[in-house]
């Protein structure tokens, strides 16, 4: 069968907006699933890790860990099941000073290139 020459025109108008809906329940939908927010906090180093990293690094990973368990995880459920951006977040997330990694200068901290990935993997 050949493609028509306009292949989006038949959707056009039948696709509804999702915008304003109540975000969805997951627990009803899918009750096996664990909620991202009653998951404990990552406490282990499985891999011994840390044991890797020089002293700074490690206090670049506590710090970032910290801030991203006190302060970020507990709002981002809300806002990932509301599409929203937490921009109230961000002078938070700027007061790691980590933004620019390895680069040095123009107010990036000149991270190793462990200590960035670390400060990344913490991050995410």
């Amino acid at each position: 069968m050949a493609p028509s020459q306009n292949q989006g025109d038949h959707f056009v108008g039948s696709i509804n907006s999702h915008v304003g809906l109540p975000a969805l329940d997951v627990s009803i939908a899918f009750p096996q699933a664990t909620p991202a927010s009653i998951f404990p906090p990552s406490e282990s180093d499985y891999y011994q890790f840390d044991d890797l990293l020089s002293d700074e690094e490690q206090v670049l990973r506590r710090k970032v860990r910290e801030v991203m368990e006190k302060e970020i995880a507990p709002i981002m459920t809300t806002h990932w099941e509301k599409a929203e951006f937490p921009y109230h977040a961000i002078p938070k997330l700027a007061s790691l000073k980590v933004a620019g990694g390895t680069i040095k200068g123009y107010g990036c901290p000149g991270l190793s290139l462990t200590g960035s990935a670390i400060a990344i993997a913490e991050v995410a």
